[in-house]
């Protein structure tokens, strides 16, 4: 607490590393959270600059990645919640791609049951709520500007986030709604809770996705034009028992949903 109000004082990595354990309880008990957040935000944020190319450790960016996303989804006072989720993508920002990339997939898999989707429950593995799902898809596309500009830079790495593996990973998990179940059978009661639910807002984030790649990967790196309409079927199949009949009859659906 008293280096976080110690001024001008950037913490180095080491001293993060040091006092982690210390950090990582702060966090969960949500005890002097404001200093731990001040603190790391210190320590984290003059790494943002251009001229820094090294990756924060491993060990240093996974206690983080399980500690932030449930306070950043579920913490009573709004621009809290909006300090830690910046801090969860600019610590994010500092991993290895490859790190990254899988982190974010657990984010928007994390809990993936019809009631977390369309309840207020958590997920089982680091507590993602639905809320937090949908504001994951932004820390998606702000990975995806980050390879691309990387690439176009001409830096010596390869970035998974700027490959074809991107698409083939994530269309499924993003671009696919997550429909109730039992839709087919009272659909009205489905739309009412479809429409209530986090879901629309998580196609709005996925479809602004899909806008940012079409616009900015000019050289086609991730494959988006070719892959998305293997990877994503029809996602109406489930809800509606005209498109369910036809594709079982091997029959295309004239009405199928398009991207």
């Amino acid at each position: 607490m008293l280096l976080s109000h110690t001024t001008p004082y950037t913490p180095s990595i080491s001293v993060v590393q040091t006092f982690l354990p210390v950090l990582i309880a702060s966090i969960q008990t949500n005890t002097a959270l404001e200093a731990t957040l001040a603190f790391l935000l210190s320590a984290f944020g003059p790494l943002s600059l251009p001229s820094n190319t090294s990756d924060l450790p491993t060990d240093l960016i996974v206690p983080f990645a399980h500690v932030l996303p449930p306070l950043a989804g579920a913490h009573p006072d709004a621009p809290l919640r909006h300090i830690i989720f910046r801090l969860l993508a600019r610590v994010l920002a500092l991993a290895h791609p490859t790190l990254r990339f899988r982190i974010l997939h657990e984010l928007l898999t994390d809990g993936d049951s019809q009631d977390d989707v369309y309840g207020t429950g958590v997920g089982e593995v680091d507590g993602t709520s639905a809320q937090m799902r949908v504001a994951a898809v932004g820390l998606v596309r702000e990975a995806v500007l980050d390879a691309l500009i990387e690439v176009k830079a001409g830096k010596g790495r390869e970035n998974v986030f700027a490959s074809p593996k991107f698409m083939q990973t994530f269309a499924p998990v993003v671009f696919r709604p997550r429909l109730p179940e039992g839709a087919g059978v009272d659909g009205r009661r489905a739309l009412e809770e479809f429409l209530a639910s986090p879901e629309p807002l998580r196609l709005v984030e996925g479809l602004g996705l899909y806008y940012v790649v079409l616009q900015r990967d000019t050289e086609n790196l991730v494959s988006v034009k070719c892959l998305l309409k293997d990877v994503v079927t029809d996602p109406w199949i489930d809800w509606d028992p005209r498109r369910r009949v036809a594709t079982e009859r091997g029959e295309r659906a004239t009405f199928a949903t398009t991207f």
